[in-house]
C-alpha cells in the first residue's frame, strides 16, 4: 500500500489516477480499512443516510437515529450520528436532487424531527457555501443574494422547530449554525451552547461547532476559540481531557484551511492526546494519519517518522491525499503555506521525515517526487542537493535544463513550484 490512498473508494481511485499517469510503474493496492476505523465510519453512515432517504425508508432513518442518539462514535470523536445526517442533508453539488427527496420526506412524514433536522442543516449548508469561511467584507452580491435566500428558508424552518428536536445533539448544531449565519445575537448563541452542553456534555460536535464560531471573523475575540477549548479540556482533565483537546484541533485541521493562523494550539498536549488516544486504538490509521498531519506542522519530525511507518507505511487520511495531488488556484491553502515558510527558516537534517523517507525508501521515490512538485511542501525549506535529485528523477532531465534548479536559493515557495513545475 502506497500513502497516496484516500479514506473513501472515490477518492481513492481519483488519487490512484492522478499517480498511475505520471508513475505508470507504481504499485496500489486495494484499499483496506480496520474495523472502527475514524474515515470508513465517516463514509458508511453517510452513504446509508443517503441510500435510505433515495429509497424513501423514513422508518428505517427514524429507528437508525434513535439508536444513535446513545452518543457511539468514532476514534476521531465524531458520532455516528452526525455522519447520517450529513448523508441525509447531501453536499451542495446535489442541492436540487437532495431538496426534492427531503420535500417529500416531510410530506410523508410532517411530524418527524428528523426531517426537519435533515432540511434546515441541508440549507444551512448551502448558506456556509455562499458565505464561505473568510471574513465578511469578502461576500460578492451574488454569494449575498444565495446567502438570503438559503437563510430565509433555514431560519423559518429553525423557528418552527418544536421542542422535542431539541431531544437530539444534533438539534443544537444545526441551531447554533443557522443562528450564526443568521446573524443572532451573541447572547442567544451563548445561552443555546451552554444548553447544548448542559444536556449532552459530551457530544464533541457542539464544542467544534463553537471554535469554529468564535473565531475573529465570526463572532469571537483573539484567543477565545482556544481559551473555550482549553477550559473543557480542564474540567475532563487527565488523559480524557488531553483527548478531547486532540480532537478537537484534528476536526479543526481538517475543517480550516487556516488552522495556524486561527490557532495558537498547544502542539505539546495535542501530541500527548493523540498517543493517548492511538494506545486506545492502535489499528486506527485514521488517528496516525492525525498524528502524522499535526505533528508535520509542528515539525516534530520524531513522531513524524514513527507515523510514517506505522502501521506498516500505511497511513490513509487526507494528510497524504493532499501531498500527492496537485493544488489548483481555488483549493491552494496558500495563507498557509506562507506562515510555515516563515516559521521553518533550517533546513530539514537528517531527523526530517521526508530525509528519512528518501533514504530508507527508494522504492517510493517517484511519489516522493510528485509530493515536493504538488506545489504543498511548505512546512520545510527542501536542500538544494535533495531538491536536484527530485527533480532529475522526475522529468528525467539534466539541472541545466530546469531553470529554477540552476540557483541555489535556500526554499522554493509554493507558488514558484506550482507555476514552474506547469511549464515543463
Amino acid at each position: 500500500m502506497d500513502p497516496a490512498s484516500a479514506p473513501n473508494g472515490e477518492k481513492w481511485l481519483k488519487t490512484a489516477r492522478s499517480v498511475r499517469h505520471n508513475f505508470p510503474d507504481l504499485q496500489l493496492q486495494p484499499l483496506q480499512y480496520e474495523p472502527g476505523d475514524a474515515a470508513r465510519e465517516q463514509t458508511l453512515w453517510q452513504q446509508k443516510g443517503a441510500a435510505l432517504l433515495a429509497a424513501k425508508r423514513y422508518d428505517e432513518i427514524e429507528k437508525t437515529a434513535a439508536l444513535q442518539k446513545s452518543g457511539a462514535a468514532n476514534a476521531k470523536g465524531s458520532p455516528h450520528l452526525s455522519f447520517l445526517f450529513e448523508g441525509l442533508a447531501g453536499e451542495n453539488a446535489d442541492f436540487a436532487v437532495r431538496q426534492k427527496q427531503i420535500a417529500a420526506w416531510r410530506v410523508a412524514r410532517p411530524q418527524s424531527n428528523s426531517a426537519r433536522l435533515a432540511e434546515i442543516e441541508m440549507r444551512t449548508n448551502a448558506a456556509f457555501q455562499a458565505r464561505l469561511d473568510d471574513y465578511a467584507s469578502t461576500i460578492t452580491p451574488a454569494m449575498r443574494a444565495k446567502l438570503n435566500a438559503a437563510l430565509a428558508q433555514s431560519s423559518h424552518g429553525l423557528k418552527n422547530l418544536p421542542k422535542t428536536a431539541f431531544e437530539s445533539p444534533l438539534a443544537f448544531v444545526v441551531a447554533l449554525d443557522c443562528g450564526l449565519l443568521a446573524g443572532a445575537p451573541r447572547e442567544f448563541l451563548d445561552d443555546l451552547f451552554t444548553a447544548g452542553t448542559n444536556k449532552f456534555p459530551d457530544y464533541l460536535p457542539l464544542y467544534r461547532t463553537r471554535a469554529i464560531h468564535l473565531l475573529p471573523r465570526w463572532l469571537g475575540e483573539p484567543g477565545e476559540a482556544l481559551a473555550m477549548i482549553e477550559t473543557r479540556a480542564d474540567q475532563i482533565g487527565g488523559e480524557n481531557g488531553d483527548i478531547f483537546y486532540a480532537r478537537v484541533i484534528w476536526h479543526l485541521a481538517q475543517s480550516t484551511g487556516q488552522l495556524s493562523r486561527d490557532f495558537d494550539f498547544n502542539y505539546e498536549r495535542v501530541r500527548r492526546g493523540l498517543e493517548f488516544l492511538h494506545r486506545r486504538r492502535p489499528d486506527s490509521r485514521s488517528v496516525a494519519s492525525a498524528r502524522l498531519d499535526l505533528a508535520f506542522r509542528a515539525r516534530d519530525w520524531k513522531t513524524s517518522q514513527q507515523m510514517l511507518s506505522a502501521p506498516n507505511g500505511h497511513i490513509l487520511d487526507n494528510s497524504w491525499e493532499r501531498w500527492a495531488i496537485p493544488h489548483n488556484q481555488n483549493n491552494f491553502p496558500s495563507n498557509e503555506c506562507l506562515f510555515w515558510e516563515k516559521r521553518c527558516a533550517k533546513p530539514p537534517n537528517q531527523h526530517h521525515p521526508f530525509h528519512f523517507l528518501w533514504t530508507q525508501h527508494p522504492n517510493r521515490r517517484k511519489l516522493f517526487c510528485r509530493v515536493f512538485v504538488s506545489g504543498f511542501s511548505p512546512l520545510c525549506p527542501i536542500p538544494f542537493s535533495i531538491r536536484c535529485k527530485l527533480f532529475q528523477h522526475l522529468t528525467a532531465k539534466p539541472r541545466s535544463s530546469i531553470p529554477y534548479l540552476r540557483s541555489k536559493s535556500t526554499a522554493l515557495t509554493c507558488r514558484d513550484c506550482r507555476f514552474r513545475f506547469a511549464s515543463f
